[in-house]
């Protein structure tokens, strides 16, 4: 995906963002990256690109994500604009 290089780096501080939530709410997901991704129903794989910035989230895919970490997407959102 050819991204502008500001949408780069808005995409790893989503991920990184999504990434500390999951080891801080869950420690248990911490090294269970399955758990999360059977909670939004999407492979491993889909996780770890995200939380490292190489996958653009669509905004019902940031929804489940948010759900599923059990955080209020308008929450979620706020942290991230407080990074960018």
């Amino acid at each position: 995906m050819n991204l502008f290089p500001h949408h780069q780096r808005q995409l790893a501080v989503l991920g990184e963002i999504l990434a500390s939530i999951r080891q801080v709410k869950h420690p248990h997901y911490a090294t269970r990256i399955s758990r999360l991704a059977s909670r939004v129903n999407r492979p491993e794989s889909f996780v770890i690109a995200y939380e490292s910035g190489k996958y653009h989230l669509d905004a019902p895919e940031l929804f489940d994500s948010a759900d599923a970490l059990g955080i209020d997407v308008v929450e979620l959102i706020d942290l991230y604009q407080r990074r960018i």
